[in-house]
């Protein structure tokens, strides 16, 4: 099989910016009786239902984010009415499967499930919400399990990178670097979760989303079920402070490590919903954003450093952040960082050659089409949305960025907001 040349230019869809309708991609929303949000994306040809409900209970709500995530994965374990074996039997039988997600601001149950299930699944989903009790036999099982994983994971030099990179960009009290550490584990009772669920699945700080092939019948039978909720008005959700930009090189050795995990960071001092920022990210893609990028002919293509290497853009609520993330041999470690430099250098000293510049902007419109390619992903979109309190003006700006950043723009861009002596740089390995 022959290997293909990335620095050639994909076959063009003929798909333009400026010619996605970004009035199709919002949701239909519904309010209901009690004022809960309920986002709506229709679709005749999918068969099966997605059912998300977001509540504002993530990391950053507790001093021990071990609460936070036993919370999520133990409010299935039993109800005030029905034993944890009893409502797996019933979500098995009508192949019923929740996905459960957590961040520092955010947990997120997904549910998919066919149509004609849902309004016997509902009253039982209104239960675990509600009134689970938490049992304290499954809390152990699931204690002794969590802290296993936790071992495991402190001898990965990927998570040790990535943790510390958080914590150097956003301190080690902001809400956004709530990472576990083993003290939690010692730290935590089974009424402690008890008392995060009662304060922080809280109705009043939550939205839910609705994907599939949708009827008024269905929106109704939401609406019946959690519509009737009486919440108390509780504390606003947490706004993060803009983080202090700063700059430190940090190296953690660990030498049983076969490779060196290297974090290369720091914030973007940009609002989301500014132009410069979206022109921004098409510079971020041409350095790094995808597999034909600069960082990716360079360190893994030309150099054979990694198997992959990337650039990153996280929107969080009030903070922007970049992370270039690689696994590298541990005798090239000062090489493959060298590389990353050179690569943001070159960046904000030489003008892009437009074919260069069009393939970059090529992948970033086909990997936009895939991201909004059906009711599913449109749903998860809106939930990026709400959990970074943006709005879809920021893929107005997006595609309008796409289809007008010159090579100037990205020369000027990375010069202000690349400045390699404000970088978070983190090595971790046998180093």
């Amino acid at each position: 099989m022959d290997n293909p040349d990335r620095r050639q230019n994909p076959v063009s869809s003929q798909i333009s910016a400026k010619d996605i309708d970004i009035e199709a991609l919002r949701p239909t929303t519904h309010y209901l009786s009690n004022g809960i949000p309920l986002d709506v994306f229709t679709s005749d040809a999918v068969e099966i239902m997605r059912l998300d409900v977001v509540f504002e209970a993530g990391k950053a709500y507790t001093d021990n984010p071990l609460t936070a995530i036993a919370a999520m994965a133990l409010v299935t374990e039993g109800t005030t009415e029905h034993s944890a074996k009893e409502i797996a039997n019933f979500l098995n039988f009508r192949g019923i499967t929740i996905e459960r997600s957590l961040d520092s601001l955010n947990t997120g149950f997904t549910i998919y499930l066919q149509n004609k299930y849902l309004d016997e699944f509902l009253p039982l989903l209104k239960e675990i919400f509600i009134c689970p009790t938490f049992p304290k036999e499954e809390f152990d099982i699931y204690l002794n399990k969590k802290r296993q994983e936790f071992e495991k994971q402190q001898q990965k030099t990927s998570y040790i990178a990535s943790v510390n990179c958080i914590k150097e960009l956003f301190g080690n009290e902001g809400p956004f670097s709530k990472y576990l550490s083993a003290d939690d584990f010692d730290n935590i009772t089974v009424d402690d979760v008890r008392a995060f669920h009662k304060q922080f699945y809280s109705w009043d700080n939550c939205r839910i989303f609705l994907a599939g092939n949708i009827t008024s019948d269905n929106i109704e039978s939401i609406n019946r079920t959690f519509g009737d909720i009486v919440f108390d008005k509780t504390p606003p959700p947490i706004e993060p402070k803009s983080p202090t930009i700063q700059s430190v090189i940090k190296s953690i050795n660990m030498p049983a490590a076969v490779q060196t995990s290297i974090r290369i960071g720091k914030i973007i001092d940009l609002p989301w919903n500014s132009m410069e920022f979206a022109k921004l990210m098409v510079a971020n893609n041409l350095l790094g954003g995808y597999f034909g990028s600069r960082l990716m002919m360079n360190v893994r293509e030309d150099k054979g450093y990694c198997y992959g290497i990337f650039s990153s853009m996280q929107v969080e609520r009030n903070a922007i952040y970049m992370v270039i993330s690689t696994e590298v041999g541990t005798d090239v470690t000062q090489a493959a960082v060298n590389e990353i430099y050179n690569e943001i250098r070159r960046l904000q000293s030489e003008p892009v050659p437009d074919d260069e510049l069009q393939r970059t902007k090529s992948f970033m419109i086909g990997d936009f089409m895939r991201s909004v390619d059906g009711v599913y992903e449109l749903l998860e979109r809106q939930r990026t949305f709400f959990a970074s309190h943006s709005n879809d003006s920021f893929t107005k700006n997006y595609l309008n960025a796409i289809e007008s950043t010159t090579a100037e723009e990205i020369m000027a861009l990375a010069t202000k907001y690349f400045k390699t002596d404000e970088f978070v740089q983190i090595t971790v390995g046998n180093i």
